[in-house]
């Protein structure tokens, strides 16, 4: 019989390529190597039970294979294997990440039930958390990430197209016309609602087209960037950057809070199987711009009374913070129309560095709590 050591490294080599196909986007050729390297660490992680191997040698190797069977979509196979880890003794942290992926792979089954309602123009967005009920979800935490999914997705349509980025404004008419976006029905389960994306058959025939399965493709495939915190990778797919700067702070509003939302997300149909892709806690830190030890970094609490965008380069906004002093932020590009302005007359807080000319250069900006 083959060393169980030699089947993991042939299994963690398969895996590596399949990888890097991933991050070609030949998904094809990823999906092959995936089920090549489940199945070497299927073979290893079975001999190691037969071998009796201590732990946490074990439940690491069985997790593994767990994880290779859900990137194969095989739930029943990484159910098995990561019960069969738990029925070990595995250290308390190995414990946990099993259990997380015996969730996942929960969440994954039931997507690959429904898969028969996605097809290739609807993407579904999935919920789950404390404020998640069977079918049932609080409005905000539905229809803000129904909301900044729509923005994203516009977005791509005008990337994909070449089009400079719309600092302010409406999407041009060609691509309102190009790509509608319709919600079906909220289903029971966790909480999930399907986006159509549709689009006029004469438009198909324009140039300039952009197929709505590739947009959501491309959609998923920056989210799973943002998730894995590749940002070599997400800046190769959006190199322009009020492009990446506009997708980033959008994806931080669709990151789950931890407790009332645990995880989002977001499935397409690709041929007989589905892709999906989850954001699973806060968003990451590496995404928050950080100020230069050099630069003052300060901190603004208060009501934003006033936004001007009628010079592109110099977009600012006026904050009122809880003391009554008025400060001048000015607006990075990829921000302000999307982001900044829904937050007129709201309570924000405000990060950035001080200028040479006393304005701010704003850093992030999100809601703040409203005070009593």
């Amino acid at each position: 019989m083959t060393d169980s050591s030699d089947l993991h490294i042939r299994a963690m080599e398969r895996a590596d390529e399949a990888f890097a196909a991933k991050r070609r986007f030949d998904f094809d050729a990823a999906n092959k190597l995936f089920r090549v390297a489940f199945e070497l660490e299927r073979e290893a992680a079975h001999a190691i039970v037969m071998e009796q191997a201590p732990e946490p040698t074990r439940s690491v190797l069985l997790r593994s294979a767990a994880t290779l069977a859900l990137d194969c979509g095989e739930h029943r196979e990484a159910e098995q294997l990561s019960c069969l880890a738990l029925s070990g003794s595995p250290p308390a942290p190995i414990c946990e990440e099993l259990r997380e992926l015996l969730a996942q792979v929960k969440l994954s089954r039931y997507l690959s039930e429904c898969g028969t309602t996605i097809d290739p123009g609807t993407l579904r967005l999935s919920l789950a958390g404390n404020a998640v009920g069977h079918g049932v979800a609080g409005f905000a935490h539905v229809f803000d990430r129904v909301d900044a999914t729509k923005k994203l997705l516009i977005r791509s349509v005008e990337r994909l197209q070449g089009r400079p980025f719309r600092e302010r404004g409406r999407p041009a008419r060609a691509v309102k016309e190009q790509f509608n976006v319709f919600l079906s029905a909220p289903r029971a389960g966790s909480f999930a609602i399907s986006m159509r994306v549709g689009t006029k058959d004469v438009q198909r025939a324009l140039a300039g087209f952009v197929d709505p399965a590739r947009v959501i493709d491309d959609f998923l495939t920056c989210i799973e960037a943002f998730s894995s915190e590749d940002q070599d990778g997400l800046r190769r797919r959006v190199p322009q950057p009020a492009y990446f700067r506009n997708f980033t702070e959008l994806a931080k509003t669709l990151c789950p809070d931890g407790s009332r939302v645990k995880s989002v997300v977001f499935a397409m149909k690709r041929g007989p199987g589905y892709r999906a892709v989850a954001l699973t806690g806060p968003a990451p830190r590496s995404w928050f711009p950080r100020a230069a030890p050099e630069e003052t970094h300060v901190v603004i609490e208060g009501r934003l009374l006033y936004a001007d965008s009628l010079k592109a380069k110099k977009q600012r906004i006026k904050l009122v913070d809880d003391s009554g002093s008025q400060h001048a932020v000015t607006v990075p590009e990829g921000m302000m129309n999307d982001i900044v302005k829904p937050l007129w007359d709201v309570r924000v807080r405000a990060q950035g560095v001080t200028q040479s000319d006393g304005t701010i250069r704003m850093l992030s900006i999100d809601a703040a709590p409203e005070e009593d």
